[in-house]
């Protein structure tokens, strides 16, 4: 794992602090190099004023020259007659650092152990640091036992909680800490836990998460030709009636592209392309909710099931996608989601009395 090779690197400096070069990062992997910066575990340092010259098989590290006013800089080279100026690229002198005090800090605020405490303690820097994308994982668990072991007096209970910081879930649930990318399915999840217990209709639930701007509209009709119009299915005999828009050959259209929005879907899971997932995610989010909103009344032609349905199915789809990720990162969280939440037309968060969520207040 590079963080805890990291971390490990550090405790041999006297202040604490290293430095790691373009070189070096440019080969990690992107998904944890973003994970690291997000949190500000490595941060941008100062360029750097030598490098390795590549001028020749030596390998001698030699200051970096610039020139006054240019992107441009250069080593000099003294060692060879055939060598003089050796070209470097301005991104190569970047450098990042990481300080030790900085994953102190992280540690005490998910552990709830001072830091004083935590530099005491024998840590195994490969079992602290999990990072599985779009997850940066502490193992609380570890560092609360090996902190009982070592000093027993200093540990204390730290409640569940799930706060969200950014664009990251802080999940804290039987004295684990898990920091999860902020997603629809987590959404769902966090505002059942809110309500404590409370019986909901999905639609309520869906509405909570999305709720409908009406101080918008919808101009993606006006703006098609009449070329498009028929192309997508929509019949303009029927534009002074919204709730006539879709004939059959719309609906034909709709069900094709939310099938292949489908497919979309299953492969970015399958390759891990998170960003790409909560784009198509969205995207069918936005036509269930037109849908609901447009084609609920009078009995008008709906897409295969009601709006009702579409909701529910995209609910259980978001909160069970999610749910397998914390499988793997958050195994105790996950296995008492799938005992505690109830999805369907009904959805519920079952309160154990064990289980107290702390910094969630009661909607």
């Amino acid at each position: 794992m590079i963080l805890a090779h990291l971390i490990e690197q550090a405790h041999t400096t006297q202040d604490g602090l290293i430095l790691i070069g373009f070189d070096k990062i440019t080969h990690w992997p992107k998904l944890q190099l973003e994970t690291l910066l997000k949190h500000h575990i490595i941060e941008r340092s100062k360029p750097a004023q030598s490098l390795v010259c590549s001028g020749c098989e030596e390998a001698c590290c030699r200051p970096v020259h610039l020139f006054p006013g240019m992107d441009r800089a250069f080593i000099v080279c003294d060692l060879r007659s055939d060598t003089s100026q050796v070209q470097v690229k301005l991104e190569q002198l970047q450098q990042w650092q990481l300080s030790l005090r900085a994953i102190y800090q992280l540690l005490s605020e998910q552990t709830g152990l001072n830091s004083s405490l935590l530099r005491s303690l024998p840590i195994s820097w490969q079992r602290v640091f999990l990072i599985d994308a779009p997850c940066l994982t502490i193992d609380t668990d570890y560092l609360h036992e090996l902190s009982l072991k070592m000093h027993p007096v200093n540990l204390a209970p730290i409640n569940n909680s799930f706060v969200l910081s950014g664009d990251y879930w802080k999940i804290t649930f039987n004295q684990k800490t898990v920091m999860i990318k902020d997603t629809k399915g987590i959404q769902y999840i966090n505002y059942l836990i809110r309500i404590k217990g409370k019986s909901i209709h999905v639609s309520e639930l869906y509405y909570a998460i999305n709720p409908k701007d009406t101080t918008q509209t919808d101009d993606t009709l006006s703006s098609m030709t009449e070329e498009q119009l028929n192309t997508e299915g929509f019949s303009l005999s029927n534009l002074d009636n919204r709730f006539e828009l879709l004939d059959k050959a719309a609906i034909t259209s709709l069900k094709r592209h939310i099938e292949q929005l489908n497919d979309q879907i299953e492969e970015a899971t399958e390759f891990g392309e998170f960003e790409a997932l909560e784009k198509l995610e969205t995207e069918k989010d936005q036509i269930i909710a037109r849908l609901s909103s447009d084609m609920g009344l009078a009995g008008k032609s709906r897409l295969s099931s009601s709006p009702i349905e579409n909701i529910r199915k995209n609910i259980e789809r978001r909160i069970s996608e999610d749910t397998r990720k914390l499988q793997n990162s958050f195994p105790e969280f996950a296995s008492h989601l799938k005992t505690a939440l109830k999805t369907g037309t009904v959805c519920q968060y079952t309160t154990f009395p064990d289980v107290f969520w702390e910094d969630i207040e009661q909607i």
